[in-house]
């Protein structure tokens, strides 16, 4: 889903991603007990944005186990592709992965795909179940909102992804 961004003039990119980076970073350093308050001037959008997370975890139940890991899938003995999740807790009692986003627009579709690539990884790595996923949205200029996430079927999802001749 490479051309999703296309359209957008690099400068633009450039600073969003540096956004949702900083974000991921305040987010990530708070669910691991580091003290983050005061990083950043209280009116800015990080700490806006971190403070709606907070927010969005006491009212969903949301603890945070691990942050930020690297995995990979394997097919057939080889390396099929890999990432990086954002987060792995639970959500309401519920073993979950979870994604954080910063966009403008809220992207079911992907996230979909996204999520549910990271969830064969991660139960193929460890051999634990995620029974759920969801998105932890904190775009710039609203108030952001938790969603659950569809999961694909996996055994289209690998038909799709190892019949790919593109590889990011």
């Amino acid at each position: 889903m490479g051309e999703m961004y296309s359209n957008i003039p690099q400068y633009i990119l450039n600073a969003k991603a540096d956004y949702g980076n900083t974000v991921h970073d305040l987010i990530e350093r708070y669910s691991l007990g580091e003290n983050v308050d005061g990083r950043y001037n209280t009116h800015s959008y990080e700490s806006i944005a971190l403070k709606r997370f907070k927010t969005l975890q006491e009212e969903n139940s949301i603890n945070i186990h691990a942050c930020e890991q690297p995995m990979v899938y394997y097919h057939d003995g080889n390396p099929l592709y890999c990432g990086t999740y954002d987060m792995i807790g639970t959500v309401d009692g519920k073993h979950a992965i979870i994604d954080i986003k910063t966009t403008y627009q809220y992207h079911p579709l992907y996230l979909s795909y996204q999520l549910t690539l990271y969830k064969m990884a991660y139960e193929q790595m460890t051999g634990e179940k995620i029974e759920k996923a969801y998105c932890v949205w904190l775009p710039k200029k609203d108030l952001g909102q938790l969603y659950e996430v569809e999961l694909l079927d996996e055994n289209e999802l690998l038909k799709v992804v190892a019949d790919s001749e593109t590889t990011y």
